[in-house]
């Protein structure tokens, strides 16, 4: 069985492991395409681009719109895996102060990308803008709720390019409304299409259908490692990415 990307929560891969069944991903193929499109919301909540194109298309020239640069800003990346990674190169770049917090990465790992380990918490303490990369599981569903945004500085902006229900929505929805969020950018949401409209109608909140990892480069390499994972299943019965602990193939 396989999964076209990165994520894998939309499978029951206990059941398919009961049943013998390998379930692989394409963990790479989008990697670029979802860090780009993390970059670009980034961008969006740091400018007032969209305020300023809708005023202008009505009508009004307001050149008081003011934003904000991401230089000296410090980016809080949660979850430092290929996209994370990426999105931290761009981000130093940006000559933003990155840290990081990814109990997978060990702190000489981080070192060498340029990042801060911190934990989870020194980041919801100290971050302007923070960043979720993570995979959506039992440890990291509704990991950012309210206790977590109470700990966040005033004006934080938060950006959700990876799974939907990492975030409580509602709890997001509060913080917003009570001035601690200024801003929210998100490509996934608990259920999909979303349910949460006020949210996403929310002036404060970029929001875009899932669309991370559409582009049309993404869309063939992720294609071709999965025909590439299949082939070398049938032919060499070698499994190259698999993510529900089956060893082998049944006969």
């Amino acid at each position: 069985m396989k999964s076209s990307g990165v994520g894998y929560d939309n499978i029951d891969t206990q059941y398919a492991a009961s049943l013998g069944v390998v379930v692989e991903n394409t963990p790479f193929g989008n990697t670029n395409a979802a860090a780009e499109h993390t970059l670009a919301l980034l961008f969006l909540l740091a400018k007032k681009i969209f305020q300023g194109q809708a005023e202008l298309k009505g009508g009004t020239w307001n050149r008081k719109l003011e934003g904000t640069e991401l230089k000296g800003k410090t980016l809080g990346v949660v979850g430092l895996g290929n996209v994370g990674k990426k999105v931290t190169k761009v981000a130093l770049a940006l000559e933003m102060h990155v840290i990081g917090y990814d109990p997978y990465v060990d702190e000489k790992s981080m070192k060498e990308i340029g990042v801060t380990g911190a934990t989870l918490e020194e980041i919801l303490k100290s971050a302007d803008y923070i960043t979720f990369h993570l995979p959506l599981n039992a440890e990291t569903k509704n990991m950012i709720s309210n206790a977590q945004f109470a700990l966040m500085k005033d004006g934080v902006r938060i950006l959700n390019v990876a799974r939907g229900g990492v975030i409580d929505e509602g709890a997001l929805e509060e913080a917003i409304k009570a001035g601690k969020v200024a801003g929210a950018a998100l490509d996934v949401y608990e259920q999909e299409p979303p349910t949460c409209r006020s949210l996403i109608e929310n002036a404060s909140v970029i929001c875009t259908p899932h669309q991370g990892a559409s582009t049309k480069e993404a869309q063939i390499n992720v294609g071709l490692d999965a025909a590439n994972q299949v082939i070398a299943a049938l032919k060499e019965h070698k499994i190259i990415s698999c993510v529900n602990g089956v060893k082998a193939l049944k006969n």
